[in-house]
This record gives C-alpha cells, sequence and structure tokens, in this order.
C-alpha cells in the first residue's frame, strides 16, 4: 500500500551493504507521486472554480439547479461518513472517517450531472457527437481523479466505490427532479425565480464557510 507521496527504492542489497561495511542506502524518487499528488491537492479549488465560473457565467436555473444539488450531495455524503464512522486506510494523512469518500461523491455528482444534461436530446434528434465526447471526458476525468484517493493513501477501494455511487445517484435523481418537475414550476413564477437565485447564493455562502476556509486553514 502507498502510504506518503514518495517511493523509497532500495539501491543495495543487505548483503551488499555487509559485504562493503556501509549501511543500506535508500534512494528517493518522488517525482511520479507528487505530480499525482499536486493533482489530487488541486482538484478542489479548480474543480470549485469551474463550477463558480461557469454558474457567474451562464446564469441559468440548470447551472443553479446543479450547484445546490451538488452542495446537498456533499452534505449528505459527511453525515454518512459520521453515522458509518469507518476508518481511512492506515498512515492516512486524514483522521476523520472514511466511508464514503466525499472526493469521489462530489466528483461523480459534478460530473455525472453535466453528462446527463449534454445528452439530453428531443425524440427523434440525435445526440451531437461532441456532446456525446464531452459525457465521456467528464465521467473518465471524474473516475480518474477518485482513483487518486486510493493510489495516494487517502481511501480504500469500497470508499471511493461507495462515494462515487452515492453522488451518481444523487445527481441522477437531481437532474430528473429538477428538469421535469420541480424548474419548470419555479420558472414559471416570479417568487420561484427569486427564490432559486437566493438559494443559489445561500448554498454557495454555506459551501464556502463549510469547505474552502477549511480547506485553506489545511494548506497553511
Amino acid at each position: 500500500m502507498i502510504q506518503s507521496t514518495h517511493i523509497v527504492c532500495h539501491v543495495k542489497s543487505s548483503k551488499e551493504a555487509q559485504a562493503s561495511g556501509d549501511s543500506p542506502s535508500y534512494v528517493e524518487k518522488s517525482e511520479p507521486l507528487s505530480v499525482l499528488a499536486y493533482i489530487n491537492e488541486s482538484t478542489k479549488w479548480v474543480v470549485s472554480g469551474i463550477a463558480f465560473t461557469i454558474l457567474i457565467s451562464k446564469r441559468d436555473e440548470i447551472t443553479a439547479w446543479c450547484i445546490i444539488g451538488g452542495v446537498i450531495s456533499a452534505i449528505l455524503c459527511r453525515m454518512l461518513k459520521f453515522v458509518i464512522n469507518a476508518s481511512r486506510p492506515p498512515n492516512a494523512r486524514k483522521s476523520d472517517p472514511g466511508m464514503p469518500s466525499s472526493h469521489a461523491s462530489t466528483l461523480s455528482f459534478l460530473s455525472m450531472y453535466p453528462s446527463m444534461m449534454l445528452l439530453e436530446h428531443s425524440p427523434g434528434v440525435e445526440v451531437a457527437t461532441s456532446n456525446v465526447a464531452l459525457a465521456c471526458s467528464l465521467v473518465a476525468g471524474g473516475v480518474f481523479l477518485t482513483f487518486l484517493r486510493v493510489i495516494l493513501g487517502y481511501h480504500t477501494w469500497p470508499q471511493v466505490v461507495v462515494g462515487w455511487l452515492l453522488g451518481s445517484s444523487v445527481a441522477i435523481v437531481w437532474q430528473y427532479m429538477g428538469v421535469n418537475i420541480i424548474l419548470p414550476y419555479l420558472m414559471s413564477h416570479a417568487v420561484g425565480r427569486w427564490g432559486l437565485t437566493l438559494s443559489t447564493c445561500g448554498f454557495v455562502a454555506l459551501f464556502a464557510v463549510k469547505n474552502v476556509l477549511r480547506w485553506a486553514r489545511e494548506e497553511r
């Protein structure tokens, strides 16, 4: 199991060390995992920044509904973590419960929801090839970033699989409810539109207070 971002390679065997009178020596080769660790650590900032940028630039109900759902999914995942209270792998850098993985849940939600929107189409109209390719890329990217949580020792495979299934399930239900039931109703009433706007602002503020500030403290 990989327990840190350094790979320690044995250079001299114990017999060689004894024959030469030297103690066994080691060489640290950290470049490959250092790159993966950097990608992992920057993911939360990059993904959050992209989501916020899209929200500000598009300012539509679909994006707002996605952001609200993403925050609710993250809250649900965190609640389940402390209910299940399963430990992370030995020597993990974090000591809080690890089942299900919050990163896996968030990444699956934020890759599945837009992917489903990209694949939305009217009966008899084919989905554009570019939309299919982009949807597949989003899901593949989410899977890769989730995979890093196991490689870098933050989670076990069951923890990330359950997190991914949780986020995906919430995304499917949330997208269906929004597109087919809730958003049409809200957008047909001025009060509903204002309610969606204020709710989005509230959930973004909650996310910033509960997560962004904590991330900043962790990196000090």
